[in-house]
């Protein structure tokens, strides 16, 4: 029997970016916390106002890239070495394509959501699945069959050791659990512009928290202390809150694209 290459699924591929992003975003907030300082030569020469911009612009140019990426990681899958994108959800199916033209529908017929089966077409390609609510029996492509308990610990899409499955069964076993995943669950673009706009703005606010923290302190105190200014824990602890939330946002995308 053909062997065939095992593709990451969308978790596995979505870790690529954010293993990346999050490197370059520890190393760039250690130079931010040196930017930050009101001794810092860059913000004495441009002002904070610019420096504050600019380094906003930055992070904010990473998390768009950083969503469009795993957007597109989310949105795709490669079966048999073809890259597939969604192209339909809904209407008792799904829908998706290759670059050239040729289609992978996969068709329900469910009772309920944890009865039923789906059968996955792509090109000269048929997969049958039917679950139930203590076992997924697979008839794959090359007609060989397979069942797993509902129960099985899944690792990246495949059953835990003790099955012995063939590369082709393994990748159309993936295949049939992701595209199992959209039609329940399928995350819209607008999903991901809307978490994109909300993840701009909370960045907008950890940089204003961080670059005018004295100005936050002000209005936190201004009904209570006359005179004074923020001690150097208020500013640390203030700057390292910002740094968290920015950290948050970054993460919260690959929450998304992988729940």
């Amino acid at each position: 029997m053909d062997k065939y290459t095992i593709n990451a699924d969308g978790m596995s591929r979505a870790g690529l970016p954010f293993s990346a992003n999050s490197a370059f975003t520890i190393t760039a907030y250690v130079l931010y916390t040196v930017v930050g300082s009101d001794d810092d030569m860059l913000i004495e020469k441009y002002g904070r106002g610019k420096v504050f911009l600019a380094c906003y612009l930055l992070f904010a140019v990473i998390l768009i890239a950083e969503a469009a990426i795993l957007h597109s990681a989310y949105n795709s899958l490669t079966y048999k070495g073809v890259r597939l994108t969604v192209r339909a959800v809904g209407g008792g199916g799904v829908t998706m394509a290759d670059r050239n033209g040729g289609e992978l529908t996969a068709s329900y017929h469910m009772q309920h959501r944890f009865e039923g089966s789906v059968i996955i077409r792509y090109l000269s390609y048929t997969i049958l699945c039917d679950y139930d609510l203590y076992e997924k029996t697979y008839t794959f492509s090359d007609g060989s069959t397979s069942a797993v308990s509902t129960m099985t610990i899944v690792t990246n899409g495949a059953p835990s050791p003790g099955y012995d499955l063939t590369g082709l069964q393994q990748e159309e076993m993936r295949l049939a659990d992701r595209l199992r995943d959209y039609y329940y669950d399928y995350k819209i673009p607008a999903g991901f512009i809307g978490l994109t706009v909300a993840g701009l703005l909370i960045l907008l606010l950890a940089h204003s928290l961080f670059f005018y923290t004295d100005t936050f302190w002000v209005l936190q105190t201004f009904l209570t202390v006359r005179g004074g200014e923020p001690t150097g824990y208020y500013l640390f602890t203030s700057r390292l809150s910002s740094v968290i939330i920015a950290g948050a946002v970054y993460a919260g995308f690959i929450i998304f694209a992988n729940s």
